[in-house]
Order: structure tokens, then C-alpha cells, then sequence
């Protein structure tokens, strides 16, 4: 792809980054989406013809897999990616926001780390979704093992957290070990997953790592510091791990 395809989904993304989704046209949003399944190829025009063909995004994330591939530019990985995506759309609407557990400290995280773990069977990295108002919008398991930083997976994280409008993210490794500590190579994989999320306006607030016995968080270790340096909005994190 050259320099002005490239330097074109930059700008989409600083533009979803400044004003936010709902600011955004419907084939801008779908194509920012596609940038993630096809990250070296340019989809504007494929995210044009879909909505034009469907009508509007609801309409494409409904479609048939049949339907799709018609579609030029569109293989089995786009058809994939987006029946993932309208999946996570329908859960998402289908929570009654009075049932919808917040996350306000690093206690809350640990809390909710700990009523997930009887249904877990660990190695799982498990990504939990807020909203702006720090809401749980969704968990997804990342992958049964503790290799989350793998770039399909930083994909299907920046597709899942567009796809919910999230705001705000939290990383649970379950180890299933009884001792589980974090190593520099580690730490610097989070910072690069935070970089990814902040340039579509999502912060990674902690990282919880659970073992056989012990529970820790990475934020209210210090072991996030640069994170929240490199954070827009340090309060959050201030907030976050107060007592």
C-alpha cells in the first residue's frame, strides 16, 4: 500500500480518535473496521459498495456470508470479520443497562476477575470492554493461553473495542499456575496495546493477573506507570487505584 493509502488511515483513525464514531460517515466507520481485517490493502471503496449495496451498516453486518462474497473485495476474511463484528454489536444491544456491572477501582477489576474465574479454564487472556461511563460491555476471550500480544489478536481486540464503542479496557491473564509473574518482554506488549487502543481513543486501564495464589493488579503495582504517563486523561487512572 503506498504512502497516501497509508497516511489516508491515519487520518481515519485520528478522526475517530478526535470526534468520535457518531461523527463519522457509515462507510468511514465499516472501513476503519476493515483496516483491521486487511491491514495492508485499501478498503474504501469496498466499504462504499457494501453500504450502498446493504443500505447501511446494520444491514452489512446482517448480511449472509453468500451475500457478501458477491461483493468485489470482499474473501473470507472480511465475510469473518464482519459476522464477529455483528455479533458483538447484538450482545451489546441486548444488555439491559441495569444489569450492566461497572468497574470504577482496581478492587471492582479484581472483584470481577474472581466471579469469571469459575468459568475459566486457565491459560485464557480474557479482555474486558467499559463504556465512558464504566459500564462492562462485553468480555471476550483473547485466546487460551497467555500469548495475547500475537498481532491477530491486537487486531481482533481494536476490532472488538470499535465494534463496541468502548472506552475503556482491562487485560485478565488467567495462568492457572501457582506462581505467575510478569517479565519485561511482557510489559512492554502492553504498552504497545495501549498505544494501539489510544489511537481509536480507547485506555487500557489495568492488566490483572490471576494465578493459583494470588491475585494482583498491574496499575495499582506501579507496574503501568508509563501507561498512564503516556494516558490523556491520568485522573482516570488516579481514580482508578484509589482506595
Amino acid at each position: 500500500m503506498d504512502d497516501y493509502k497509508t497516511g489516508h488511515r491515519e487520518r481515519l483513525r485520528a478522526r475517530a480518535e478526535d470526534t468520535g464514531l457518531d461523527a463519522m460517515r457509515s462507510h468511514e466507520i465499516l472501513e476503519l473496521i476493515l483496516c483491521y481485517a486487511v491491514p495492508r490493502v485499501d478498503m474504501n471503496e469496498t466499504a462504499r459498495i457494501l453500504i450502498k449495496r446493504f443500505g447501511s451498516l446494520k444491514n452489512v453486518f446482517s448480511a449472509s456470508a453468500e451475500e457478501l462474497m458477491e461483493v468485489p473485495g470482499v474473501g473470507k476474511s472480511v465475510v469473518d470479520w464482519l459476522s464477529i463484528t455483528g455479533e458483538l454489536v447484538n450482545a451489546y444491544c441486548a444488555i439491559d443497562p441495569a444489569d450492566q456491572q461497572k468497574v470504577m477501582k482496581y478492587k471492582d477489576a479484581i472483584e470481577y476477575a474472581v466471579s469469571l474465574h469459575r468459568d475459566i479454564d486457565p491459560p485464557k487472556s480474557v479482555l474486558v470492554f467499559t463504556d465512558f461511563n464504566k459500564r462492562i460491555l462485553m468480555k471476550s476471550v483473547i485466546c487460551d493461553s497467555l500469548s495475547w500480544a500475537h498481532s491477530d489478536y491486537i487486531r481482533r481486540i481494536i476490532n472488538e473495542a470499535l465494534s463496541l464503542q468502548a472506552k475503556h479496557a482491562f487485560l485478565i491473564l488467567y495462568s492457572g499456575t501457582t506462581e505467575f509473574e510478569i517479565e519485561e518482554g511482557d510489559v512492554k506488549d502492553l504498552l504497545n496495546l495501549s498505544r494501539s487502543l489510544q489511537a481509536i481513543d480507547v485506555e487500557l486501564i489495568d492488566c490483572i493477573l490471576y494465578s493459583e495464589s494470588d491475585i494482583k493488579s498491574l496499575n495499582a503495582c506501579g507496574i503501568m506507570n508509563t501507561i498512564k504517563e503516556e494516558s490523556r486523561n491520568k485522573v482516570l487512572f488516579e481514580e482508578y487505584i484509589s482506595e
